[in-house]
Order: C-alpha cells, then sequence, then structure tokens
C-alpha cells in the first residue's frame, strides 16, 4: 500500500505541474516518463482497481492537450496541426516506455522463480537425504539394538534389503556419498577449464574416466568401497576398510536429519580479531562467587569464546560426568594440543634432567610420538607406568636420596584407549597426573559420578562426533597450571580458531537442548510417562524408560544424541560378540567382557560400549597383517606398548564399513 500511494502522489504532482514548470509550452520529457511508469506500476501493484486503457488514455490525454491549461488560446489551425504531431509522438514514446517496463518486471519474476526452484529443489534433496537414513535403521527393533531375544545372536544377518533399497535409489547419491550442489560443481569446473569434458546423454565423463551426475544435480563424491555415477556400486571383497582411526563418521546420520539446530552463519566482518568476544559484565543479582569465577576465567583464557565456555559447562552438569563449579576451562585445537600444554603447564624449567611421562600399558598410541616428536629437555616419554612404578620400589633407597626422587606425569586415559576399562592412577606418588576422560560419555560407559580431578582433558569429537571441528577443553583446577596451559596455546598456535569455537558453542546448544527436551535436568533422567517413585523402588524400573522401546530412527528424531550413540554402539556389539563368538582359546578372536554398571544419566544399569574393539587373535602371531590380508586395516597392539597379537578396531565407521567388517570377521571365526 505504501508503494500504491507514492506512485499516486507522483501522477498527482505530474497533473498539476505538467504545464506549469514549462516554458512556451514545452513539456519535460522526464516528468512524463515518471509519470507513464507511476501509471504502468500502479496497474501491476493493484490489479484489482480498473486501471486498463482509460488511465493510460487520460493521461495520454492530459500530456498531448497541454495547451488546454491556459487561459490565452492558440491560432486554431497551428494548434491544431502541432498538437496532432505532438499527440503521436508523444503516444508512440509512452507505448514504448510501457513494453520496456513490462519485459523489466518479466524479467525479474523470472529470476525470483529460478531461486526459489533452485531452493525448492535443493530442500528436496536434504528431504530425501534424511529420509534414508531413517530407512537404513528403521528395520532395527528395540529388541535388536539392545541385544534381547537370544543376545543378539540374530545380529549376523544381513541387513533387509528390499524395501531399503527400492526407497535408497531415490537418494542422491543412493546414500553412500556427498553430493557437491550445482554452485559447487560450477567453481569445480571453472578450476579445471583445461581438462577436457564428453558430454553423453545422461553424464558428464571427465578426461580421466570419473563418472559425474548432470551438472544439474551435482556430482557425487562416494564413502569407501562405493562407486559409480550416484555411488550405487558396491565395492567386491577386495575393499579395503580402514578401521585404524577413530574416525567418528558414525554420527552423521544423527546430524543430518538435526543438522538445523546445530547450524549456525559467521558474516565475514565478525570475529577478525585475535581475541575473543568479551563476556558481558554480570549481573547485580549474580553471587560473588560466580562473579569471581567468570572474572578470572576472562583473564585465564583471552581467546575463548566466553558463550563457550557457559555451554561446556552445562553440558557437564546435564550429563553428570565431570565437575566444573570454581574450575577453570581452557579450550585448545583438540585435546591433543591441550595434552601438550598439560606437559608444558606441570615440567619444570629448572629441573636437572626431562621429567619422565608415563601412562599404563595398553596406553593411548599417540602419547609416546606426541610426547617425544619435539625432543624437549622438559619432558620424555618413559613408557609403562607399571614398570616405572617396579623400577622405583627396586631401585638403591641410597641413590635415590642422593640424586632425588625422579620426577613424573601419569596419564590416566578412562575409559581407556584401546581396550576401554576404567582405569586409575598406578604409581600413587607426588606426581601431577593427567586424567583423559575423551570417552567419559554415556554412549560409551556408565557414568557413575562425576569426575573430580586437578586436570581433565575432554574434546568435541568423541563427545559429538565433530573431529573437523578441532576443540577440545581441558577443566583445571589450579589457575597457575591453567595460566601455562593457556601461554602454552599463545605461543604455539596464538589462540584457538574462534570460527570452530561458535560452531562449536551452536552444537553443544543443541546437544543440551535434546537432554532438556527428552527431560535430563542436572544429571537425572526424569521418566516422563511413569511415575518417578515407584519406578525409583522398582527392580525394574529400566523397563519404564521410553527410550527402550524406541528405534534408533527414533531417537535421531527426538533429538537424543546419547540415546542414539548408546543405542547403535550396543546394537554394534551385539552384532560384533555375535560375528567373533566366544572368548575361548579354541576361538579365532577374543573380546573383553565389559559388567553392568549404574548410569545416573540413564537412570538406569548400562553396559560399557567403548569406541574401540581390543581384539586379539588366538591363532596368528601378528594380528595386524592377519586381519589386513582381509581386507580390514587395523592397528597393532606394538603401538599401545603390548604385543602384535592385539588389534584396536574403530567401532565408529560408518554402517555400511561396520557391516563388511563383521561379515568378514564372521567368517574367519566360522569353521573350515
Amino acid at each position: 500500500m505504501a508503494a500504491l500511494e507514492d506512485l499516486e502522489r507522483i501522477r498527482e504532482s505530474f497533473h498539476d505541474n505538467v504545464d506549469c514548470n514549462n516554458v512556451g509550452g514545452r513539456r519535460n520529457p522526464r516528468l512524463i516518463a515518471v509519470a507513464a511508469g507511476s501509471e504502468m506500476m500502479m496497474m501491476k501493484l493493484n490489479p484489482l482497481e480498473n486501471h486498463g486503457t482509460t488511465t493510460t488514455t487520460h493521461l495520454v490525454h492530459a500530456v498531448a492537450s497541454c495547451d488546454g491549461y491556459h487561459e490565452k488560446e492558440p491560432p486554431a489551425a497551428a494548434a491544431a496541426g502541432q498538437c496532432s504531431q505532438n499527440q503521436l509522438l508523444l503516444t508512440s514514446f509512452m507505448m514504448a516506455l510501457i513494453i520496456l517496463l513490462f519485459s523489466v518486471q518479466a524479467l525479474f519474476f523470472q529470476r525470483n522463480s529460478s531461486s526459489s526452484l533452485a531452493a525448492q529443489n535443493n530442500n528436496y534433496q536434504q528431504q530425501q537425504q534424511q529420509q534414508h537414513f531413517q530407512v537404513a535403521y528403521d528395520h532395527l527393533s528395540a529388541d535388536q539394538v539392545h541385544g534381547q531375544n537370544g543376545g543378539g545372536k540374530s545380529a549376523v544377518r544381513e541387513l533387509p534389503k528390499n524395501s531399503a533399497h527400492e526407497e535408497v535409489a531415490l537418494i542422491p547419491c543412493s546414500g553412500h556419498g556427498y553430493m557437491i550442489q550445482s554452485n559447487q560443481l560450477q567453481q569445480a569446473e571453472e578450476e579445471e577449464e583445461e581438462e577436457e569434458e564428453e558430454v553423453t546423454a545422461d553424464h558428464i565423463v571427465s578426461r580421466g574416466g570419473r563418472p559425474r551426475v548432470s551438472s544439474a544435480d551435482g556430482v557425487c563424491k562416494c564413502h569407501a568401497c562405493y562407486g559409480g555415477p550416484d555411488c550405487s556400486c558396491q565395492s567386491g571383497p577386495e575393499c579395503i576398510i580402514d578401521l585404524d582411526h577413530g574416525d567418528p563418521t558414525m554420527y552423521e546420520a544423527y546430524w543430518l536429519v538435526n543438522g538445523a539446530s546445530s547450524s549456525t552463519v559467521i558474516p565475514g566482518w565478525q570475529r577478525m580479531s585475535y581475541f575473543a568476544a568479551a563476556a558481558a559484565a554480570p549481573a547485580a543479582h549474580t553471587t560473588s562467587s560466580s562473579r569471581v569465577e567468570q572474572q578470572q576465567q576472562d583473564v585465564a583464557v583471552w581467546f575463548m569464546e566466553h558463550e563457550l565456555d557457559v555451554q561446556i559447562r552445562a553440558l557437564h552438569a546435564v550429563v553428570g560426568n565431570a565437575i566444573t563449579e570454581g574450575r577453570h576451562i581452557v579450550v585448545g585445537t583438540g585435546s591433543t594440543q591441550l595434552y601438550q600444554a598439560a606437559l608444558y603447564a606441570l615440567s619444570s624449567p629448572e629441573q636437572s634432567k626431562p621429567t619422565s611421562v608415563i601412562s599404563a600399558a595398553p596406553y593411548y598410541s599417540s602419547y609416546p610420538v606426541v610426547t617425544d616428536y619435539l625432543r624437549s629437555a622438559l619432558f620424555r616419554w618413559a613408557g609403562d607406568a607399571t614398570t616405572f612404578k617396579l623400577q622405583q620400589q627396586s631401585s638403591d633407597p641410597n641413590a635415590a636420596e642422593e640424586e632425588g626422587q625422579q620426577q613424573y606425569i601419569e596419564l590416566v586415559t578412562s575409559p581407556n584407549n584401546p581396550d576401554g576399562r576404567i582405569q586409575h592412577a598406578v604409581v600413587n606418588g607426588s606426581g601431577p597426573v593427567i586424567h583423559d576422560l575423551a570417552y567419559y560419555w554415556p554412549h560409551y560407559t556408565p557414568i557413575t559420578a562425576p569426575a573430580d580431578h586437578d586436570l581433565m582433558l575432554f574434546t568435541l569429537s568423541k563427545c559429538t562426533g565433530h573431529a573437523g571441528t578441532r576443540i577440545g577443553w581441558a577443566i583445571v583446577k589450579d589457575a597457575a597450571v591453567a595460566k601455562k596451559m593457556v601461554k602454552f596455546v599463545e605461543l604455539n598456535t596464538i589462540g584457538v580458531s574462534q570460527d570452530s569455537q561458535i560452531r562449536a558453542t551452536q552444537i553443544l546448544k543443541a546437544v543440551i537442548q535434546g537432554c532438556n527436551n527428552y527431560g535430563h535436568q542436572g544429571n537425572r533422567l526424569q521418566l516422563q510417562e511413569a511415575d518417578q517413585d515407584s519406578a525409583n523402588s522398582n527392580a525394574n524400573a529400566a523397563a519404564a524408560d521410553p527410550a527402550d522401546q524406541m528405534t534408533i530412527s527414533q531417537h535421531i528424531q527426538n533429538q537424543n544424541l546419547f540415546h542414539y550413540g548408546h543405542s547403535i554402539m550396543s546394537y554394534r556389539w551385539n552384532r560384533l560378540r555375535a560375528a567373533v563368538g566366544s572368548s575361548s582359546s579354541s576361538s579365532t578372536f577374543s573380546l573383553l567382557d565389559f559388567s553392568p554398571d549404574q548410569c545416573t544419566f540413564f537412570g538406569k544399569k548400562t553396559t560399557p560400549t567403548p569406541a574401540f574393539a581390543w581384539l586379539q587373535c588366538n591363532k596368528e602371531v601378528d594380528c595386524e597383517a592377519f586381519l589386513k590380508a582381509r581386507g580390514i586395516i587395523s592397528r597393532s597392539g606394538r603401538h599401545f606398548g603390548v604385543g602384535p597379537e592385539f588389534v584396536r578396531l574403530s567401532m565408529l565407521e560408518r554402517s555400511h564399513s561396520f557391516e563388511l567388517v563383521v561379515q568378514r570377521l564372521a567368517s574367519c571365526s566360522s569353521p573350515a
């Protein structure tokens, strides 16, 4: 309506002033054009009014018979000839202007329509991809997920192929790859201008022979063991499955459906400084202890986003797996950088020899490499903590007194990487202890109590699956240690990516919101559909948990990340145990057994489902080589401080890779 009123004022101004502003009866062509344009715009903006030819004719008549506005009339003959000629010229001019306006508006409408159709097409593709992952898990009943009805023995069956494969055929890249959209494809083609391409009816085939989907849709980048233009062709037995790294691609299915809640947009002008955004001043009603804690945190970590600090504390409060009150949060580029920062902070530059860094075997394979790769004079890798303790106990007391007690830093990974067991400090001496709690989350192990240690390390990659974001955090009790860790990060990388911190903040918000929606407050599970008091006193309280009756697909839809993670990990461990068979010495493989424990997050007993399988080959000396010959890449026990009969297998790969591994292990375990 505002546009119509503005155009109406233009038209009235034209009729009132068309001749008053001219000399000798000459008309102002600019004003005429504006008035004509305003008439046409009003016809388009308000089609309910009857503008039609009457309004246009009236406007042309007002312009053409301009001399009629003056009291003095010109000679009749001259006036008639001149006015007739002017009327013809003005009519032609206005008709051309009208056609031009129609053409411009038609072009604008066409561009808007194209953008709208492209947006609708992208939304459709995302919906189809989401439906694929629902189809992939909808066949799993609650019994199959939790290993009931026979302890999961039926888990070695191949997955149903009929309905799932029919629907997958409609999914871009068949659900086994990423679709590079048309705008990304255009950019890629511009970068490869020199590459000759052969255009066929259905596909564009590059000079290298790589099939690609039509540029109208995009290009499929296929996952491992899949190929073809739409990633629908599965490789045969020659396909190599790499389980050496703990790449948490298992979580892609969850975040594909719940991606909107974790998405964020960072304008190009924001977060350009080295320094993180300052926290808001504490409110007047904030307690003094909270204000002091916030001020300490702001001083300690100048490169950390304040909102990330808030969300980290909130997440631990919801899960109940760590104490954060009165502690300092230090952000790092993954927990690996924080491990190095902790070694730097806990070592003294005035000591006569490097501090020994130890951990109980089997220990995390990266510890020796990361500790020694710079050959620091502050610390050195000293191996197994149990061996170190025995050496200290057997050493000559007099020599030890003269040389001084050997300085050490003990690393405790709990749950342990690679075997998933709960670990504790071995030496129990005066040396500091770093607790690596990357896997102390409810989808991997029961949360029995909040961890309360001097220095604890966590990482986003194993909590939510976002390994590429490269965000970890340390919870530190001592302010001096926290400041030295901050100094190391400053010297090492001049802070931590603010873009990654902002993304991590939004991800943690989405996880917390999902927990709150389901009923987790603090670290207790509030049963929404059962009486809380009777459930607590009932020995079968776990059966009252609605989550036990949900499929993995329902957990995804309900935004329950930890329920989803625990369900799919339980399913995978049941599948793996059924494929490997009994853990007797006569079988091909052996796996560790775990006992259930009370989990405060789920409010019931749960069994550990570690992120890695610690597999022992009972009949082979070199288990890594044995599996490699069968197309499975693993990590040998030699990297973890034990023998080659052990290997570590990642349990966090995509579903199709995991299913192939299970089938191959089952074929190795079956009698010849």
